[in-house]
């Protein structure tokens, strides 16, 4: 019991007159006495104040921790420093970088210098009217296909190379932008586990004949399979992701849909995600159906924006998520039945490419920011202009 307890103070702070969490440990004058002795025998309790402890981080079984590797938090206020928390080795690119607000039982830390090599990130307690949220791009390179439904739809090993670059400063009340960085930080590579599935030519055409944005389109997508794994498979939000669009990059994108394990190695998503692809789709689907916000562009959190999105939902096409979905769903009943759809799909070698040429973005410590963007896409020798303009606040 005294491991539970321990590992529930170092989760989050424990009041002795706390009654909820009191009944999962034999009640409050159980709970308290145990807090006690633990404190003067073991140590790895701290009583913050008269009725407040906190548990001191296991640095030999961290929390949460998946990676081989892992950074130590310090809290540099104490004399001499101790240790705040540990994070998983990838995650510390992301929420431990320097400038990063970093929150630990309730509290803001924030974050003044990381070191990779030592594998140490020291933070100093603050009180801050803001947030920080990184800026970075992700790519994943396919290794190998080791699975396939018939259908197109295949599972198998993936490089993901992620370059974290800067971060945003985001108010608290009004959760806008008014402050944002740069910096530099080596690229965080790893191998791990993807499921994607390859988008035919017609999609594409279907698509652009409705006026659609298409790698806006595919990025909203590609956000509903996220929402809807998470409904039938147990994952938390940070397990998995996608490849989000950034119209700001000269790059070229593969007509697939993806998705990947963000864990190094993985865990095992993508393999279990396979033989529920349908359900899942249909689940997608059904998201964006019944969603009745009004921005068939941008939707909402309810529908095709995400949390965890790279770009902060900057480039969606709702209503042509919704065709690729309704297209993808079709073909997977036709593939089912046995009917041969050889003529339909794209030829490993095509892409979408994105050529920006007119960019402008106005960042200042106003709350607002703009992009405005023209784009040209070539799918090899099938070429199509579409120019689409579009404003963020």
């Amino acid at each position: 019991m005294r491991k539970h307890l321990s590992s529930a103070a170092g989760e989050i702070q424990i009041s002795a007159k706390d009654k909820s969490t009191a009944s999962y440990f034999g009640g409050l004058d159980v709970m308290n006495t145990l807090l006690h002795k633990m404190r003067l025998e073991e140590g790895n309790v701290k009583e913050e104040s008269k009725d407040l402890w906190r548990g001191l981080a296991d640095t030999t079984y961290p929390l949460r921790i998946i990676d081989s590797k892992s950074i130590e938090i310090m809290d540099m206020s104490q004399t001499p420093p101790q240790v705040l928390s540990t994070i998983a080795f990838s995650r510390s690119f992301f929420e431990c970088h320097k400038g990063a607000i970093y929150l630990h039982q309730g509290k803001q830390y924030l974050i003044t210098f990381l070191d990779l090599d030592k594998l140490v990130a020291r933070a100093t307690p603050v009180n801050v009217n803001y947030y920080t949220a990184s800026r970075d791009h992700t790519d994943v390179d396919i290794l190998n296909r080791h699975k396939s439904n018939g259908m197109e739809c295949y599972v198998g090993s993936a490089r993901v190379e992620t370059r974290v670059w800067g971060y945003r400063k985001i108010d608290l009340r009004t959760r806008r932008v008014y402050d944002m960085s740069e910096f530099s930080l080596p690229p965080l590579n790893y191998l791990t586990r993807a499921l994607w599935i390859v988008i035919p030519i017609s999609i594409v055409h279907r698509v652009l004949e409705s006026k659609c944005h298409f790698l806006a389109s595919v990025h909203a997508a590609s956000h509903l399979l996220l929402h809807s794994i998470r409904i039938h498979i147990t994952c938390d939000r940070h397990d998995i992701g996608c490849v989000c669009i950034n119209m700001n990059r000269k790059r070229e994108f593969p007509l697939r849909l993806l998705v990947f394990d963000k864990n190094p190695g993985g865990v095992g998503i993508c393999d279990a995600l396979l033989p529920r692809l349908h359900e899942v789709l249909k689940t997608a689907l059904e998201m964006v159906k019944i969603c009745k916000c009004k921005d068939e562009k941008h939707g909402c959190p309810h529908c095709v924006q995400s949390q965890c999105c790279g770009e902060y939902n900057y480039v969606l096409e709702k209503r042509g998520s919704r065709i690729i979905l309704e297209e993808i769903l079709k073909r997977f009943g036709s593939s089912e039945d046995g009917k041969d759809r050889a003529a339909t799909l794209i030829p490993p070698h095509h892409v979408f490419t994105t050529a920006t040429t007119t960019t402008s973005t106005s960042v200042s410590n106003s709350t607002t920011m703009s992009h405005r963007g023209t784009a040209g896409y070539n799918i090899r020798e099938h070429w199509v202009e579409s120019i689409p303009m579009f404003t963020h606040e």
